[in-house]
């Protein structure tokens, strides 16, 4: 059953990445998965609830190296030294938020996402 969900899941998001007229909508779908992904954490961080922390922050992990990983500083030049910069300080954020459960660190980093996803919005 899993199998099959995950199956689906993928083939849809397959579907919707193919459909994305452009990087910058793709950016902006990123940026809202890792948002949603961190309010989990949080939410997570407040029930108590271990497991569901570490698999949303992972996410919301994963998503930003992604967003690292992309950066082209050949191109983007400065613009693209400053976002390297923010993602590296956001995954350490996630990373101590993941190990003493501190939320405030989640909502600096949420911060960050929302400006710069609100950011590519004018762009679009």
């Amino acid at each position: 059953m899993i199998t099959n969900l995950q199956t689906a899941r993928n083939s849809y998001m397959e579907t919707v990445v193919k459909n994305t007229s452009n990087c910058v909508e793709l950016l902006i779908m990123l940026y809202d998965g890792a948002i949603d992904f961190l309010n989990k954490g949080k939410k997570a961080i407040q029930e108590n609830n271990l497991q569901e922390k570490i698999d949303n922050l992972f996410r919301v992990t994963r998503i930003i190296e992604e967003l690292l990983a992309s950066l082209n500083k050949n191109a983007g030049g400065k613009i693209a030294e400053n976002l390297e910069e923010l993602y590296i300080f956001s995954l350490q954020e996630i990373s101590k938020a993941n190990l003493k459960n501190d939320i405030k660190s989640l909502e600096v980093v949420e911060k960050i996402l929302l400006e710069l996803r609100d950011a590519w919005r004018q762009i679009k």
